[in-house]
């Protein structure tokens, strides 16, 4: 591949030609440019598939060039090398799809690993170009109906196993001759997009170019078997040898290259479940273990898990007594929202580390549950004034299984629980007024206050005006223009920068609100 260096620095822009140089195992071509106008340069006669280039540099910066290049050459890929690291410069690069960002001075195996990743991703998009412009993803049905049949088989739904041997004989011509089998699941978190079933044979495709790319120098015998759901999970099978066996250590890195590639690639977060090493006779209860691994990981962090590893709080002999009593007596004096604050650092803290399992989440969901229905019951709050469309009784009893199902039901319960028991939290509604006086140059507006606080917005004026005298939106207004009024008497600022600095990004609104409480408007109010 073409390998352009970009630096104005030359001692900073021989070293890194040198370190990737003396790496060269794949007969790369570098070239070095000392500035943007010079790496154009070069541009007009050769195409760079890789770009390590600096931001700071005169005349043109480095974000600006890479603009040019990703909009003249989009299949190149910018690694930006820096020794800012400023986080304008950080959040600027990301927004620009750059590939990576590199703090210089880098250590050798860091920019080899980074050039690595980018030279895999150019591999693997160039592979699914051609899988689409040859049309080689039109397959027959028979995939999708193995694809089904396995997982069932997998799951214990069914003894057949014929199935499995099909996949493995469709893939690689036998299934029980090889010494051992890896099994591991790649679980979709998050994907922009849901794939339908006439897309799977493309899919097929796409995942096989990646997992060659990245797990191919360990065994040419990869199966992959589709789980049937609209993101596009997946688990994979890649047979060995005894005698080609690698170190389990080496199988976790390759995952987290694969897990960084889905990433950066498919624009997918996922998280990878391996198991251990096993026979032919043992793939159905190694799947139960990376099952059980998969149900554990309730905070959907995306990373790599072996299905063998312990993982957070055990359920016997862990107490939440001490909380509990602590959240009833928040509860009986009707303190809503300090109790919400409350159980959601608890649970914050003790997910800190991913340390929390099913098995505590399970506990965690039971406890919480015996301190919210008896607090309806005792404020005559019915369950269809909770449970609705938007949270039924049977979401929230099984919302224990992700962390973020759990924190939206027990918010929603909540916000619901507020509107039913009006009660003003007064320690709540000081924490707001100081929050407005803090932030008296921001553009502040009820809807952002409320879900700062968590409640819905009409009840949050509901009780702020009943504590108060004024509703919300009145009060933020009131104490803008007070603050408007202080600057007007005491300096010479402009009216137009005064609004500036109490939150008014439009002068005519500004006006038109201080014009309604002074009854007068700024120029007038300062001149008397």
């Amino acid at each position: 591949m073409n390998i352009l260096i970009i630096d104005d620095e030359p001692i900073i822009a021989n070293t890194v030609f040198t370190q990737l140089s003396e790496m060269n195992e794949d007969n790369d071509r570098f070239d070095i440019a000392y500035s943007a106008e010079e790496a154009r340069a070069f541009l007009k006669y050769r195409v760079y598939e890789i770009l390590l280039c600096d931001i700071v540099m005169p005349k043109e910066d480095g974000i600006h060039f890479a603009k040019w290049v990703l909009q003249e050459h989009p299949d190149s890929k910018v690694i930006f090398l820096t020794a800012h690291a400023d986080f304008e410069y950080m959040k600027e690069a990301i927004s620009l799809q750059s590939f990576d960002y590199i703090l210089q001075p880098a250590e050798k195996t860091e920019l080899k690993n980074v050039v690595g990743r980018a030279k895999s991703k150019i591999a693997i998009e160039k592979k699914n170009k051609e899988l689409l412009s040859t049309g080689a993803f039109f397959q027959d049905k028979e995939m999708d109906i193995l694809d089904v049949n396995v997982m069932r088989y997998l799951r214990y739904s069914t003894d057949n196993a014929d199935y499995l041997k099909r996949l493995f004989e469709m893939h690689i011509g036998s299934s029980e001759k090889e010494t051992e089998y890896l099994l591991f699941s790649v679980q979709v978190l998050k994907s922009g997009y849901l794939w339908k079933e006439e897309e799977h044979s493309f899919l097929r495709g796409v995942y096989y170019n990646i997992l060659q790319e990245i797990m191919g120098s360990l065994s040419e015998k990869i199966v992959l078997n589709l789980q049937n759901d609209a993101v596009g999970s997946f688990i994979v099978f890649i047979l060995f040898r005894e005698s080609n066996k690698p170190e389990l250590a080496i199988i976790m890195n390759k995952l987290e290259n694969l897990r960084y590639m889905f990433e950066k690639l498919l624009k997918m977060d996922v998280a990878i479940y391996c198991g251990d090493y096993c026979l032919y006779g043992e793939l159905r209860e190694m799947y139960q273990k990376i099952l059980q691994a998969q149900a554990n990981n309730v905070q959907d962090s995306s990373r790599v898990i072996h299905a063998g590893e312990l993982k957070g709080n055990q359920s016997s002999g862990y107490s939440f007594d001490l909380y509990l009593t602590s959240w009833q007596a928040l509860l009986n004096q009707n303190r809503i929202i300090d109790f919400k604050n409350s159980v959601m650092n608890y649970l914050h803290h003790q997910s800190v580390g991913n340390k929390i399992n099913q098995d505590f989440m399970m506990r965690f969901h039971q406890e919480i549950s015996e301190l919210f229905f008896p607090y309806m019951s005792a404020n005559n709050v019915k369950s269809s004034e909770v449970f609705d469309e938007n949270l039924s009784y049977y979401d929230f009893m099984y919302c224990y299984h992700h962390i973020s199902d759990f924190n939206n039901a027990f918010n929603y319960i909540i916000q619901k629980l507020c509107e039913r028991v009006e009660t003003v939290d007064e320690n709540m509604i000081q924490g707001i007024i100081r929050y407005i006086h803090q932030n008296i140059d921001v553009d502040l507006s009820v809807n952002s206050i409320a879900d700062l606080v968590g409640l819905n917005h009409e009840y949050l004026s509901r009780i702020f005006k009943r504590s108060t005298g004024f509703s919300l939106k009145r009060y933020i207004t009131n104490e803008k223009i007070k603050a408007a009024k202080i600057l007007l008497e005491t300096t010479d600022l402009s009216v137009t920068i005064i609004a500036g600095r109490v939150g008014y990004a439009n002068y005519s609104n500004f006006t038109r609100s201080f014009r309604q409480i002074a009854g007068c408007t700024p120029s007038e109010y300062r001149k008397r």
